[in-house]
């Protein structure tokens, strides 16, 4: 059901923006090749309310690189690689069991980010709409999981139990809102905040925990 959504927003998003490009293609018809760096700042979250969930980020580094057509077709694309860190506590209590994970994780994963929507709001902002997938590179983790019934209870140890606690893959929406400070004539400083929020399980020892990341980047973009 959410790969169908997904599929839904990304045909909407190309209508929308082939349109709005379509009305003035004289001044938007350019190639571009940006390079950005920056920080990012990860939570873990599930869908919903969650009272018995808590998560802390810590701020990393994000780099990419990133290509825009407007000639042909209005779209933007970012391959890069994001180190991402967060911590978690999770639990679920019932009457007679229960279960829990407590976690520090840190990732290293390469991204790549297809933006099919793209606007001009006004002559020197960009304002992107997409999706972003991430494939993991390695993790690191320590802490522990945990469950208890009546009969008896188990605490594992995780960097003694798994190789590995993240999915390998994931995907999820993402946003991305620039400004373009013009250098010279053909080359532009591109301040900018990109947001990621994950549809897909982000750690593979629990089900439905996903990440929400915040970016904040620089780029500069060579027009041609």
């Amino acid at each position: 059901m959410k790969t169908y959504y997904v599929k839904l927003l990304i045909i909407l998003l190309t209508f929308t923006s082939n349109s709005i490009y379509a009305e003035d293609n004289a001044k938007k018809n350019y190639n571009s090749i940006e390079i950005m760096g920056g920080t990012n700042y990860n939570k873990f979250f599930r869908f919903g309310f969650i009272p018995n969930l808590s998560s802390t980020g810590e701020f990393r580094e994000s780099f990419s690189i990133g290509y825009e057509n407007t000639r042909f077709f209005p779209i933007r694309v970012h391959v890069g690689i994001d180190f991402y860190e967060g911590s978690i506590d999770l639990s679920e209590s019932y009457n007679t069991h229960g279960w829990g994970l407590n976690a520090d994780i840190k990732k290293h994963v390469f991204c790549l980010d297809i933006y099919p929507g793209n606007f001009k709001p006004s002559k020197n902002i960009d304002l992107s709409l997409g999706i972003g997938l991430t494939f993991l590179i390695d993790d690191v983790f320590s802490g522990e999981s945990y469950s208890y019934s009546w009969m008896n209870s188990r605490t594992l140890i995780l960097e003694d139990e798994y190789g590995s606690i993240s999915e390998y893959f994931s995907l999820g929406l993402k946003f991305r809102l620039a400004y373009n400070l013009k250098m010279f004539n053909s080359l532009y400083l591109t301040p900018q905040f990109v947001q990621f929020l994950g549809l897909t399980d982000d750690l593979s020892v629990w089900g439905d925990v996903k990440s929400f990341r915040n970016y904040l980047a620089i780029g500069i973009k060579k027009t041609f």
